[in-house]
């Protein structure tokens, strides 16, 4: 499901994802920056969709106010939301890598640890859906995502040269990043996977002693 849906899905990104970029490059007018302004906007556009899609789900399913974040496995297959996000996200992941060696940010020192990083998330989305942790994995997404939505319009006032606009995003962007990062990540799936809040919810522990330590 998840090979043939990718089939379907990153195509199209790859191609939404091209004519956008020229359209944001031909509008910006901008010979030096103009292609780092058409990446940052689709950047930021991207992780701003996911980030709706996410709260949409959140707000819809009451993720954050009732236990329903750690009953995933008590679900035989994905809603019609979670299954789109999710497949979505991951399309997103699999275009971006196809982008990797034609970005500007190739030149960037932290583009090898990009690389990584989407290895990993990939990785990561997939082992969610085969699992069967949807909600786990589009909060732990969606925490990622949303602060990456601030920085990267940040980007595109600083490549425009409104630096001080540029300025007071990031400034937003460090404190997003602070608290989904330090607070509401640990509050939400760090503290309640190893204090048993998800044996207790569950009414039942799917990993061994031995699997739980290796994760």
């Amino acid at each position: 499901k998840i090979l043939l849906s990718q089939v379907a899905i990153v195509p199209i990104i790859v191609l939404l994802r091209l004519k956008f970029q020229k359209f944001v490059q031909k509008t910006a007018k901008n010979e030096k920056n103009g292609k780092k302004i058409a990446e940052s906007a689709y950047f930021g556009t991207q992780y701003l969709i996911l980030t709706i899609l996410a709260v949409n789900i959140v707000v819809k399913q009451k993720l954050l106010s009732s236990h329903a974040i750690y009953q995933d496995m008590l679900n035989p297959t994905a809603t019609t939301a979670q299954t789109a996000y999710m497949m979505l996200e991951l399309g997103i992941y699999i275009a971006g890598s196809i982008f990797f060696c034609f970005e500007t940010r190739v030149k960037n020192a932290d583009f090898a640890i990009m690389i990584v990083h989407h290895a990993v998330t990939i990785t990561l989305l997939v082992m969610g859906w085969t699992i069967k942790l949807f909600n786990y994995s589009i909060i732990i997404a969606a925490l990622h995502d949303v602060s990456d939505v601030i920085l990267e319009y940040s980007k595109v006032f600083y490549y425009s040269n409104w630096k001080r606009t540029s300025n007071v995003i990031f400034t937003a962007f460090a404190a997003v990043f602070i608290s989904t990062r330090l607070y509401y990540f640990p509050k939400y799936i760090i503290v309640p996977w190893y204090n048993g809040q998800f044996k207790e919810y569950l009414g039942f522990w799917p990993f061994t002693k031995a699997q739980q330590t290796s994760i």
